[in-house]
């Protein structure tokens, strides 16, 4: 491969048209159908993102960008820690409560990254449907905060998946940043539902309060 194929190879991996692993075969991640016909179709992006979980690699992880990599490994740590500490103390709703506000500010960004990446699409893919895609975990995030506790927990999880689903289904990101999500999402979702495990079978306040009303 020339330099200069090789440079275009990069430069188009990077805008998002084509994904190259120049030691293997072209790898391209698929587009909605139903968002090529401006239609949002739930079925579809379904679909579409099963089929892109075939093409992850976590392999590809090595291509990441360092700074990437480990910004993103670093922001696992608020969901970490609070199940580590509520281990050994028991669940603590100031920790809950922080894992949850940071859910959502996660959810939040998700939405935002994904919206700038649609900037640089093509005016045909830069379209309502897309874009309003871009801000369904903005909204689902401010939803979930305005749930009961334990509503909450669930809801930032499927949000997370659901963006998830979304980028899989949707994106033209290059096959490292797609395994790294992956990874990161996985794991928040994982520690998302271990916090409410420690909130609905390890809460004290929770059976106290329970106590109480039937006391009463």
């Amino acid at each position: 491969v020339s330099h200069q194929q090789r440079f275009k190879s990069r430069k188009d991996s990077l805008l998002g048209v084509k994904c190259v692993d120049f030691k293997k075969n072209t790898r391209f991640l698929h587009t909605a159908k139903s968002l090529k016909q401006n239609q949002v179709d739930i079925l579809s992006l379904v679909q579409d993102a099963r089929l892109n979980v075939g093409n992850v690699q976590m392999r590809d992880l090595k291509n990441a960008p360092l700074p990437v990599f480990w910004f993103g490994v670093a922001g696992l740590v608020p969901y970490v820690a609070p199940v580590f500490v509520q281990v050994f103390t028991g669940y603590m709703p100031v920790l809950g409560s922080a894992q949850l506000l940071y859910s959502g500010t996660i959810l939040s960004f998700l939405g935002g990254s994904k919206f700038g990446s649609m900037l640089h699409c093509d005016k045909n893919d830069c379209s309502w449907k897309n874009i309003g895609l871009a801000m369904i975990p903005a909204v689902w995030a401010w939803s979930a905060l305005l749930l009961p506790t334990g509503f909450a927990f669930l809801t930032v999880g499927t949000g997370l998946i659901a963006s998830l689903v979304i980028d899989l289904a949707t994106s033209k990101y290059p096959p490292w940043f797609v395994s790294l999500k992956c990874f990161l999402t996985f794991t928040a979702v994982l520690f998302v539902l271990l916090c409410l495990k420690q909130y609905l079978f390890n809460n004290r306040h929770y059976y106290e309060a329970a106590v109480g009303e039937k006391s009463n």
